[in-house]
């Protein structure tokens, strides 16, 4: 009954890792892959199945793009996202992320497609988001 699994800066964890962790940690609710540099939107896809994960960390996971960001938008139990860091997500990507209505808290630090335009954007459609900028 794994509840949270940090996997920090651990550069063999591949999209394939992230398929086991899917189908067999049902109850996980958090999940951290900060600098897991060979995760891509393949490996989000997996994850999108994850009903009961509450908070999902990708710092600095430099592969994801804007197309793996639409297996997120249906996870509805999602309270906390983290997309610090990630260099190819753009502004037309992110702005995707409203169509998760419950995200409580959308970490967006040194993101390059993170601009003003964004954050008055979420300001309006996300306004029970805390957003850091």
């Amino acid at each position: 009954k794994l509840r949270s699994l940090d996997l920090s800066w651990c550069p063999r964890i591949t999209d394939m890792a992230l398929e086991y962790i899917a189908c067999d940690l049902h109850k996980l609710e958090e999940l951290v892959l900060d600098r897991c540099v060979r995760i891509t939107d393949t490996g989000l896809g997996y994850l999108s199945t994850m009903s009961s994960l509450r908070s999902l960390y990708l710092r600095w996971c430099c592969q994801v793009q804007d197309f793996g960001l639409q297996h997120l938008f249906g996870m509805r139990s999602l309270r906390l996202l983290s997309l610090a860091g990630c260099p190819l997500l753009t502004t037309t990507g992110l702005s995707g992320l409203i169509q998760l209505q419950e995200l409580e808290e959308l970490e967006l630090t040194n993101c390059p497609g993170a601009t003003a335009e964004l954050f008055k954007y979420y300001a309006q459609h996300l306004p029970h988001c805390m957003v850091i900028e």
